[in-house]
């Protein structure tokens, strides 16, 4: 079994992330060297998907300890984990006791678009971390609603798509969503969203015309 290579400078930087206050930022940036141990051994980048991709598109307004981590499917991640101080704790889940972290490598295949995928630049680091892209990652929080009826879930696909409705993709997610039979739950969620954004819209156009009414006295 080869050695894992971790360059000096990045222990070093992992210990400085130790110190870092907002668990979301701490989170990426941890996920960013994990990232470049696994570019520095010529292994595939592992994707950042579930709750901190998230976080990232809602610029830390969801709250997660989770760092989850699409990565081989190989002993690699695990001792990669073992040489910056996690333990395994069961099959999955590496923990590190000086910062509360958690770390998943979740089983089976990325199911999402790979071009899809986003390179996040962690400024803490300097580093990068491939992020799941948006239109996935509230697929899949609308599909964790249609089979568990999960609130939370629905409650941020809700909101990710109010924040990003004219930057989505509409023709891939509709297309998505019937490949996953969610396309329902999808549409109900758009319309819902829409017709919040329009009557938004017009309310603000009538107050901006108030405004300017006002300044012409």
């Amino acid at each position: 079994m080869e050695e894992i290579f971790v360059a000096p400078g990045l222990l070093e930087l992992f210990e400085t992330v130790k110190t870092i206050s907002d668990p979301w930022r701490q989170d990426l940036a941890v996920a960013s060297i994990i990232s470049k141990v696994f570019e520095d051994n010529d292994v595939t980048v592992p994707i950042v998907v579930g709750g901190l991709v998230v976080a990232t598109y809602t610029q830390g307004l969801y709250k997660t300890r989770d760092i989850d981590l699409i990565a081989v499917n190989s002993d690699f991640p695990y001792r990669v984990m073992e040489r910056l101080g996690y333990v395994k704790v069961d099959s999955k889940d590496c923990f590190n006791p000086d910062m509360n972290s958690i770390v998943e490598f979740p089983s089976g295949r990325y199911s999402g678009s790979y071009d899809r995928v986003l390179e996040y630049e962690v400024e803490e680091t300097g580093l990068v971390v491939h992020v799941q892209g948006m239109e996935d990652i509230i697929l899949d929080r609308i599909e964790a609603f249609a089979s568990t009826r999960d609130q939370r879930s629905l409650e941020w696909a809700t909101k990710m798509i109010g924040v990003m409705y004219d930057h989505i993709d509409w023709s891939y997610c509709h297309s998505q969503a019937k490949e996953r039979k969610i396309n329902q739950e999808f549409e109900d969620i758009q319309h819902s969203v829409k017709r919040y954004k329009e009557d938004y819209e017009k309310m603000m156009n009538k107050v901006n015309e108030q405004l300017k009414a006002r300044r012409r006295k």
